[in-house]
């Protein structure tokens, strides 16, 4: 959602690396994680409710800002300006993304407690039978994604890819007896379920408003 403004900007400003630009704004979430953890640090952790109102409202407001540069650097046709970035720079900085977002993906699949640590523990951990599963299927169904893309070329079929991996897993599980949605969320397999009866407007209570300001910014 906090993307959106920086979406319309590279779609009205007039670049003509629209299709391009748009399609890399995963490669934020490591500057996103920072932030995070920038804001935890200074507001505290005793303060769960302005971490999450300050996180997001940083996330925000960061979005506006930066939809707002490329705007300007499109509107007045100045993005060549990108090119006085060193290449090995530009370089390192994406493989940096790309290894962060594979060990994020990693802890996330494989339900990891906090960041992934490279010792012989969490690599013992990786590979139980209860977790080995959890994240050697994704990999498994990327791999698939891009080996059949080498010969599939229609753009239908990446959303189409996605959309079925939900209803073939809903279909396995109601055919298994012995699978059942809680059961399955308990173990890790599915992401905990939101709260019953939230209004749809509920996530914009958590920026917070009814906090007092030196809980925001401390």
């Amino acid at each position: 959602m906090v993307c959106i403004p920086i979406f319309f900007c590279y779609r009205r400003s007039g670049t003509s690396l629209q299709t391009v630009a748009e399609s890399q704004q995963i490669e934020v979430v490591p500057f996103f994680h920072k932030m995070a953890f920038t804001i935890l640090a200074e507001v505290g952790q005793d303060n769960p409710k302005a971490v999450l109102a300050t996180t997001i409202l940083s996330y925000a407001v960061s979005s506006v800002i930066t939809g707002a540069v490329f705007f300007a650097l499109g509107y007045l046709k100045l993005g060549s300006l990108i090119g006085f970035f060193p290449r090995h720079i530009l370089v390192g900085c994406i493989g940096g993304v790309g290894w962060f977002l594979l060990a994020t993906g990693l802890e996330v699949c494989a339900r990891l407690d906090g960041s992934l640590s490279y010792d012989l523990y969490t690599l013992a951990l990786l590979f139980e039978p209860a977790t080995f599963t959890l994240w050697i299927i994704p990999l498994i169904l990327a791999g698939a994604l891009i080996l059949c893309q080498k010969f599939i070329k229609s753009t239908l079929f990446m959303p189409l890819y996605f959309l079925s991996i939900p209803v073939i897993f809903h279909i396995v599980v109601f055919a298994i007896p012995n699978l059942s949605i809680p059961a399955l969320r308990e173990k890790g397999w599915i992401f905990s379920a939101p709260a019953s009866g939230a209004p749809f407007y509920h996530f914009y209570s958590l920026y917070g408003m009814q906090l007092k300001r030196h809980l925001w910014f401390n």
